[in-house]
């Protein structure tokens, strides 16, 4: 939840200075925003899922180690 937030927070932030610098600029990032925002929360639902088969394969050690 915590990366969404700051994902986020970043995302208006360079919306907001987009506005500052001119209209061509934020034009552009609207346009490029939605692309953004389904390739984060495809690395982040990707990287979600690498790190529980980590998490599963360690646990899994453990129990062999024991």
């Amino acid at each position: 939840m915590g990366k969404f937030i700051m994902t986020v927070a970043m995302s208006f932030a360079g919306l907001f200075f987009a506005f500052l610098r001119g209209w061509y600029l934020s034009i552009l990032l609207l346009c490029v925003f939605p692309a953004i925002f389904f390739l984060m929360g495809s690395v982040f639902k990707i990287m979600e899922v690498g790190f529980k088969s980590n998490l599963k394969a360690y646990g899994q050690s453990a129990g062999y180690s024991e």
